[in-house]
């Protein structure tokens, strides 16, 4: 077995699978729903299925995505980080109190985010938008959510050595999850 780096366009990822290039990939959206939609390929795990998703992640939660700077950011411009996790709290409350029909509008309504679905058609968006709007969180940091990903990154040694959910984490912001 051998990892190929295919880099970070949805339609390498695609094509590489689809074509033979490669034999399997890690996947995120809208890429899982084009390789499920066309028969490229299907998920090995689930990972939006409540249930399959504690059994290989090991929590119900998991830190996937984060707002990300640097400590001479959060310093001096404390106020912009603020106002750069209220808009992304806000826009989860979006996605939680809309439906995926309104919320497949909204994206395929925006020029510059319906290009990441390109080649996807409306209800298929809607359906990949079921498929994983309830594992949206508030935006809140879950330490339990770290600590599964901390443990999948030693088992698979892809960092040297653990880290604590207090050096990789400013909840001043944001707030931990309960």
């Amino acid at each position: 077995m051998s990892l190929v780096n295919l880099g970070g366009d949805t339609a390498v990822i695609y094509t590489a699978l689809q074509s033979g290039k490669v034999d399997a990939i890690s996947s995120w959206e809208p890429i899982t729903s084009r390789v499920i939609e066309t028969g490229a390929g299907f998920p090995l795990v689930s990972i939006w299925d409540a249930a399959q998703h504690k059994e290989w992640v090991g929590s119900d939660h998991a830190l996937g995505f984060a707002l990300m700077t640097r400590e001479d950011v959060i310093q001096s411009k404390s106020d912009l980080v603020k106002r750069m996790v209220a808009a992304h709290k806000k826009a989860l409350e979006f996605i939680k109190a809309s439906t995926a029909d309104t919320l497949a509008g909204t994206i395929l309504g925006n020029t510059k985010a319906a290009e990441q679905f390109q080649g996807l058609d409306r209800a298929t968006v809607v359906k990949l938008i079921d498929r994983i709007k309830s594992g949206y969180g508030t935006g809140c940091l879950s330490k339990s959510g770290f600590d599964v990903e901390m443990n999948l990154a030693l088992t698979y040694q892809l960092v040297k050595q653990a880290i604590t959910f207090n050096e990789f984490a400013d909840t001043q912001f944001a707030g931990e999850c309960p």
